[in-house]
């Protein structure tokens, strides 16, 4: 992520590299302080103030609309067994519960924009969700990737290596061999974090005013935090040499 990309650079040891964790840095403020300078018109800090999260974001975004962000999910294969259908299928129709189908919905309106629609009538909602998930986490490894070698190995490679050999192409592509190939499973747990959600097995709510923008910004800063540290120290831990 970037601001763990910002931590790293700017422990390292190049100076290089604490230029570009600057500039990142910066980068991350700006965008801060424009989204505040959004936020700050007289109706939308008053709808702030008051708890109105999404009051805040119309006044924010004129003419936004929340029905957008919702498709009805029974485009995808239906699943006539019930007990197939609370598993694999959207279970749209047989749930009871108006905040189960709004993340049904949602996620259905997620799938409408990297699926094809032969595929997504072809497959039950479960299945349609893991291969977005598996596109878009494809395209994300890619370009992500394929931007940090341009950089690594290209113009900051006498600051990051110096007169050290980098690893070569067949090197390069046996790791992009190996994470393609897991990207299948990757890609499988957000499908089922999803699917606990739908099915209503977590705290998560589809309405920003069921908390106060204080608690939304706190959990949001406590999720990134565990985020973060997660991954650092996994990362940390896999890629430290011990003696």
């Amino acid at each position: 992520s970037l601001f763990g990309t910002v931590v790293v650079l700017s422990q390292s040891g190049f100076s290089d590299m604490k230029v570009l964790a600057c500039v990142l840095g910066f980068a991350l403020a700006a965008s801060a302080f424009a989204a505040a300078s959004n936020a700050t018109s007289p109706s939308a800090f008053e709808n702030l103030m008051d708890g109105q999260m999404e009051a805040t974001i119309a006044n924010i975004v004129p003419g936004f609309n929340w029905q957008w962000l919702q498709r009805n999910p029974q485009v995808s294969r239906s699943v006539e067994d019930e007990t197939l259908d609370w598993v694999f299928g959207d279970y749209y129709a047989r749930t009871q519960s108006e905040e189960q189908r709004s993340f049904i919905e949602f996620a259905a309106w997620k799938n409408s924009l990297v699926v094809a629609p032969v595929i997504e009538k072809a497959l039950p909602h479960f299945f349609v969700s893991w291969v977005r998930n598996f596109i878009l986490g494809m395209l994300l490894y890619m370009i992500v990737g394929g931007l940090w070698c341009l950089t690594i190995y290209g113009c900051c490679r006498n600051a990051a290596f110096g007169d050290e050999e980098i690893p070569t192409a067949f090197a390069i592509m046996e790791q992009i061999k190996v994470s393609t190939n897991a990207m299948f499973l990757y890609t499988w747990l957000p499908t089922w974090s999803e699917w606990l959600v739908e099915r209503g097995f977590s705290l998560a709510y589809d309405k920003l005013d069921t908390v106060s923008p204080v608690q939304y910004f706190g959990y949001f800063a406590l999720y990134m935090l565990g985020v973060e540290f997660g991954i650092y120290w996994m990362h940390r831990l896999l890629h430290d040499i011990k003696p």
